[in-house]
């Protein structure tokens, strides 16, 4: 399974979700999903925002390597799940690709179907069946029957060149985010 996480520049929330979730997945041992992430944004490869890099040095990941890519229909074409930041993004990942719309969302929306899913999991025993990847995929087939229960999805702010304060926000919300994605993976294992 390819995780693909796109946002504006690839600076500071899709690099600080791609490196927390290649994290968070290898803690959890999961290695048959793969993450990546690209900006919508037709920037020059850049490093990763140091107050984005900071932040996640918080939880031990060093950054000194990353550099953003901007997103291309390869990308799209690669992935299974790309998940990202705003309702813009939505339409220019779809102008890339427009065959990418029944595996796109925002970041928040896929995270309340995790958490959904969950709450709701004696109700769902085919999903978690399955190992880690599969309910990636599985999930992404039933959000159908998922959204009458779901919250409304929120859009993750973009911190770049705000004050502090809006980065923590950014940064606390994708790991929130990253946390039900990892739950649902690992619920009843």
């Amino acid at each position: 399974m390819q995780v693909l996480m796109v946002c504006s520049g690839n600076i500071c929330r899709s690099a600080m979700a791609e490196l927390l979730l290649r994290a968070k997945l290898s803690r959890l041992g999961i290695d048959d999903v793969t993450v990546d992430s690209a900006g919508t944004l037709d920037i020059p490869s850049r490093p990763i925002d140091e107050t984005c890099a900071a932040l996640i040095r918080r939880d031990g990941i060093d950054a000194a390597d990353y550099r953003s890519t901007p997103l291309t229909k390869d990308h799209t074409e690669a992935s299974d799940l790309i998940l990202c930041f705003e309702e813009k993004h939505l339409s220019k990942i779809a102008a890339v690709d427009s065959g990418a719309a029944h595996k796109t969302m925002l970041i928040t929306d896929f995270a309340n179907a995790c958490d959904t899913a969950v709450e709701h999991a004696s109700e769902y025993p085919a999903l978690f069946a399955l190992p880690p990847a599969k309910r990636l995929t599985e999930l992404l087939t039933m959000m159908h029957l998922l959204r009458p229960r779901m919250p409304r999805a929120e859009e993750i702010v973009d911190p770049f060149r705000q004050e502090p304060v809006v980065y923590v926000e950014a940064y606390i919300e994708i790991k929130q985010c990253l946390s039900k994605m990892g739950n649902m993976m690992t619920w009843l294992q």
